[in-house]
């Protein structure tokens, strides 16, 4: 009673953290990194199996015996210092989790899933969730009676003891475990280039190939050829948390992706770890009559349930290709919704980054500066770029040069300009912009200067995701540079900085960008070699240009209570 109680206990902490966790690492990750990101959480799983695996041999060995009792401790047998020694490290590790920032996560007002709809929503689906469940069910049926029962099958039919085998398949997990990560990125290559049931479809090929290995295993009389095949067979197809949780997250709205993982998680505990070593046992004792047989047991259960999951999952491949595609047009409009919220000034392209002509550039120039550029607009200005009075169209300054017109001046070639203010909401731009059929607008501030421009491609984007073409070439907003270490540039957009990071980095000002979060904490231009302390992040400042933050490095830390200069090191901190 003592054992089950504790092993209840292992699992409560396990189930209660891990659909948590998924659905926050779908919220912080795009879709097309999950299956990379989820194996990596998974691995600590095979990884803190290993090392009990290892560790456990190991104590036992110094033990010398199975059985003993020390007067220092008690009663305590060996095996019960084993669990201790392996489970309280694990339990300072677990505080860990306090250190996880939760990422923001837009609230969904008119295209929300109410928080009991969650039977329903499975219920529609039920062509791809009851094969799953099941399949995955038996997958899982698998894992835990071949991690329960191959130690003892290893001990009765070869012979060997803990501190042989337990090292051999501790090392078999941590292959395992590191592989997990190749896999994801595998399958994440194939979703990118439009396999839509890649997670599902990937774990069918490991499935389908791994069946000789299936029906061969437990008839293999060579113990070091056993463990060859057995850890084959760990590192192919027993994983299974990976796939499932990432084809869960891309399918289910963000409310409800902690519930449907949970009911996946209750399915495949409850069937894997509930059933799955009393049926291997249950086989044993009273079919077989032959604690000799478990080889045979293990050899019944897998040789009939990897085939009948391989064939479940195979029918819920259609079914889940459609239910992605219909999850992606649900995150399509969460963002249209999100459109209509949004005003230019956010998705504008800052006055800085403008690239301009005067209006008496000649024709040669105004070319270079379009092959240059990589634009097919150029907005012409008079004196200022604050008092623009055109718009000069690549086709049409190509146009004069195929009729030999080079003498003509840009002003005879610039079409009107258009308008409008930053205030100015984009579902509204967008509809002027497809009436009038413009392609750019120049942003007026409050004081009539010129803001900065917006394209169709950026308000298109607010939609869609980012768009590139071949003279997109810049570096990303946001590069990682090590283990939360980040060159960010100053203009990326202050919300999506913080959603991509899991940080709440905000002012008073509500600024767009990262530059105008750091200037208005600083209230002054910085120097580079600067630093600031933020909400859980150090930013160092590493290019300024004309009074512009081009370039700062952040780094994730600790929360704390505010902005503060304190402690920050070197010449420049703040």
């Amino acid at each position: 009673m003592m054992l089950l109680i504790a092993r209840i206990a292992v699992g409560i902490g396990e189930a209660s953290l891990s659909p948590a966790a998924n659905s926050l690492l779908a919220s912080r990750f795009p879709r097309h990194m999950l299956t990379t990101v989820l194996p990596i959480y998974t691995m600590g799983v095979k990884v803190g199996s290993a090392g009990a695996f290892i560790l456990g041999g190991l104590l036992i060995a110094a033990a010398g015996v199975w059985v003993v009792t020390y007067d220092a401790l008690a009663d305590f047998e060996p095996w019960q210092i084993v669990f201790m020694a392996t489970g309280l490290p694990a339990v300072l590790l677990a505080l860990l989790v306090f250190t996880f920032k939760e990422p923001p996560r837009p609230a969904k007002k008119k295209a929300g899933v109410k928080p009991a709809a969650i039977i329903p929503f499975m219920r529609e689906r039920k062509r791809l969730f009851i094969p799953m469940l099941i399949g995955f069910s038996l997958i899982a049926l698998c894992t835990y009676s071949l991690t329960g029962w191959v130690p003892t099958y290893l001990h009765r039919h070869f012979g060997m003891e803990p501190v042989v085998y337990g090292p051999i398949l501790g090392l078999i997990s941590t292959i395992a475990a590191f592989t997990l990560a190749f896999k994801g990125m595998f399958v994440d290559w194939l979703y990118r280039r439009g396999m839509k049931d890649a997670h599902i479809r990937f774990y069918t090929w490991l499935l389908i190939g791994s069946l000789p290995v299936v029906f061969a295993l437990f008839w293999v009389q060579q113990p070091v050829i056993f463990m060859i095949m057995y850890g084959a067979l760990q590192v192919v197809s027993i994983p299974i948390m990976a796939y499932v949780s990432a084809a869960m997250q891309l399918i289910a709205p963000t409310e409800l992706r902690g519930r449907i993982t949970g009911v996946f998680l209750f399915c495949l505990n409850g069937v894997g770890g509930g059933l799955g070593p009393v049926i291997v046992g249950s086989l044993t004792e009273y079919v077989f009559r032959d604690e000799m047989k478990v080889g045979w047991s293990l050899a019944v259960l897998i040789c009939t349930a990897i085939p009948l999951a391989l064939v479940l999952l195979r029918l819920a491949l259609k079914p889940l290709r459609a239910a992605i595609v219909e999850a992606e047009e649900r995150e399509m409009i969460d963002s249209i919704f999100r459109f209509s919220e949004t005003t230019v000034g956010e998705v504008m392209i800052p006055r800085v980054d403008v690239i301009a002509l005067d209006r008496h550039a000649s024709l040669q120039a105004a070319l270079d500066t379009i092959v240059e550029g990589g634009h097919s607009r150029i907005p012409i200005y008079e004196d200022t770029i604050d008092h623009v009075i055109g718009v000069l169209y690549a086709k049409d300054l190509l146009g004069c040069y195929r009729e030999g017109m080079q003498n003509v001046k840009i002003t005879d070639l610039m079409r009107t300009p258009y308008f409008v203010p930053e205030s100015a909401m984009v579902d509204d731009l967008l509809g002027d912009l497809q009436h009038k059929k413009v392609h750019l607008a120049i942003v007026v501030d409050e004081y009539g200067g010129t803001a900065g421009v917006v394209t169709i491609e950026d308000l298109l984007e607010e939609i869609v995701g980012e768009i590139q073409d071949e003279y997109d070439s810049e570096a990303p907003l946001i590069q990682r540079q090590a283990p939360g270490v980040y060159l960010v540039r100053g203009r990326v957009d202050i919300d999506d900085l913080n959603r991509e990071l899991g940080l709440h980095l905000t002012d008073a000002d509500e600024s767009y960008t990262l530059a105008g979060v750091i200037f208005s904490h600083l209230q002054r231009v910085p120097d580079v070699g600067d630093t600031l302390d933020l909400d859980g992040a150090r930013i160092e400042i590493l290019a300024v240009n004309d009074n512009r933050i081009e370039q700062v490095r952040l780094s994730v830390v600790a929360a704390q209570e505010g902005p503060t200069g304190e402690g920050a090191s070197g010449e420049g901190a703040l």
